[in-house]
């Protein structure tokens, strides 16, 4: 389950999810649409410690919306 974004900047924020124990692996997509057909580059199907509630999203562009 995913939580509101933090730490947004112009050009980061940190995406949040609830963490599940005994998880392996994660995987991370963040979009530029809501149909996650415009994947930003680096975060598609990005792999993500499975015992973090977070990661960091980088080089973003400011005025424009993300989806993750």
């Amino acid at each position: 389950m995913t939580s509101a974004a933090t730490n947004v900047t112009s050009s980061s924020f940190q995406a949040n999810w609830t963490a599940i124990s005994g998880i392996n692996g994660l995987r991370l997509d963040v979009a530029t649409d809501a149909g996650f057909t415009n994947y930003v580059s680096g975060y598609n199907n990005r792999d993500v410690n499975g015992n973090a509630a977070s990661e960091s999203v980088g080089g973003l562009a400011a005025g424009t919306t993300y989806y993750y």
